[in-house]
């Protein structure tokens, strides 16, 4: 698509209760595979995987209002935006966008 967002600020934890509702209003399949809570871990098989993901599937159907404990919903508070367009001319159009206090200065930047 030859496109990139970037986006610099503040990230902060948001509420359990906004962590909670984020959680909940995802598929059925995006909770149990949460619910294994062991990503990056090392996986000894496609079996291992599978079994993990129907004992949490099962869960989820047993308890929809299940949430897995380390579940974090994170916002971010933008300070920076910055938009970049590709062009087969290679005249790549580059915004940023930046905070100052209470509205947006909008900059078109060299590629």
């Amino acid at each position: 698509m030859a496109r990139q967002v970037r986006i610099t600020g503040t990230v902060q934890p948001a509420s359990p209760v906004d962590s909670a509702s984020d959680f909940l209003i995802r598929s059925d399949t995006a909770r149990a595979s949460a619910l294994v809570g062991r990503q990056s871990e090392p996986l000894a098989s496609q079996t291992e995987l599978d079994a993990a993901l129907e004992v949490a599937a099962a869960q989820v159907t047993e308890d929809p209002a299940t949430i897995a404990p380390a579940w974090t919903l994170y916002t971010v508070r933008a300070d920076e935006i910055e938009f970049w367009q590709a062009n087969p001319d290679c005249h790549h159009l580059r915004l940023q966008y930046r905070r100052t206090s209470s509205t947006w200065t909008k900059t078109l930047l060299w590629p």
